[in-house]
């Protein structure tokens, strides 16, 4: 299972949403058998994203369930933390009001530094302009990512920013920039944050609150 569950890890980090589920899946459904489903806890935060990311939204809300229950129960606070920014990033998805998690992280003074979890809750806050600063900081003035593994799943939400603030001339190289490297087949990740980009950075595009986007797989 070691094994299994470290190919899992790999297919979250290399963008493929479906294979990570697909191994957390088998690894679970065999610790489950056997009660020790617990050693899992530290991971739970990885196959929720990935199934969000696939449009599997039902399936992510009861990953999130039973992440947060062994967060309590294992009082694991990276994990809690893990699930709200989650449950509220699902929230955003499906056009629901999202409040910024309660726990002190999440508005603790970051420095300045780009990646920093006080990002989102700035949009939650409807705070755009200092949304639009954050996400953007993860981009050279080029539209280069500055971050390997952060600069490119923050596209959409940097492309939803300039929307609010009326700046989405100054991000459209940005997202150019970003759809080169995914090339003509991107992973079902990038195709969903550059549909989103694409939208919400077209001139035709106004802000509306309380508009989500449509689930892939209709799971409302």
């Amino acid at each position: 299972m070691p094994l299994v569950l470290a190919m899992g890890g790999l297919a979250w980090y290399a963008d493929e949403s479906e294979h990570c589920v697909e191994y957390y899946q088998r690894a679970c459904a065999v610790l489950t058998a056997y009660g020790s489903v617990g050693t899992t806890s530290v991971l739970r935060a990885a196959p929720a994203s990935a199934l969000m990311e696939s449009g599997r939204w039902v399936e992510t809300e009861e990953q999130l369930d039973g992440a947060a229950t062994l967060a309590a129960v294992c009082r694991l606070r990276h994990i809690a933390i893990d699930v709200a920014a989650l449950r509220a990033t699902l929230a955003a998805l499906r056009g629901r009001p999202v409040d910024a998690p309660a726990d002190p992280a999440w508005s603790a003074d970051d420095g300045g530094e780009p990646g920093h979890p006080r990002t989102p809750p700035a949009a939650a806050r409807s705070d755009h302009d200092g949304a639009f600063r954050h996400f953007g900081a993860l981009f050279a003035a080029d539209g280069t990512r500055l971050h390997d593994f952060l600069s490119l799943r923050s596209v959409a939400d940097l492309a939803a920013a300039a929307r609010w603030t009326g700046r989405q001339e100054e991000i459209a190289h940005v997202v150019e920039t970003v759809r080169t490297p995914a090339g003509p087949r991107p992973t079902t990740r990038m195709t969903l944050l550059l549909h989103h980009a694409d939208a919400a950075a077209s001139r035709r595009a106004r802000p509306s609150s309380g508009t989500g986007v449509r689930n892939p797989q209709s799971s409302y």
